[in-house]
């Protein structure tokens, strides 16, 4: 259809492997949409599952992937560890599309790691508690 390659693994992605809990907030508002999950406590959130999770860098090794040339980014609160997760693939990736949740996560250190990383970051918008940035190489 579209041409698109593309490996699905059903894995989290952090900055460390293992097992990670995820919370299923038990409503939705503007701020949450069906479907989602994270890592941090929600107060609606009486649903709670395990999930396999690993760095980024290893899903890549582990499965004999290419390095990215672009990523999109959009795990309400873990950027900052995904992105941590992705140390080796950061040295290559052209564009970075990153929606930043500051209802569980600074922006700040993120903007840090991306421009400690080479990256030029750019605000492309806010909405609500949401900021969405662009980093290019």
């Amino acid at each position: 259809m579209n041409d698109v390659d593309a490996t699905v693994l059903e894995t989290a992605l952090s900055n460390e492997s293992g097992t990670i809990e995820l919370c299923i907030p038990d409503r939705f508002d503007d701020e949450l949409g069906v479907g989602t999950f994270t890592t941090r406590d929600h107060d609606d959130a009486n649903t709670v599952c395990s999930a396999p999770v690993m760095t980024g860098d290893s899903a890549l090794t582990e499965h004999d992937l290419p390095r990215p040339t672009v990523m999109k980014i959009d795990v309400e609160g873990a950027e900052y560890d995904v992105l941590r997760g992705f140390e080796t693939a950061l040295e290559s990736c052209r564009a970075i599309f990153c929606e930043v949740h500051e209802r569980y996560v600074d922006s700040d250190p993120i903007v840090d790691l991306l421009t400690s990383n080479g990256y030029t970051v750019k605000l492309l918008r806010t909405r609500s508690r949401e900021t969405q940035l662009v980093a290019r190489n």
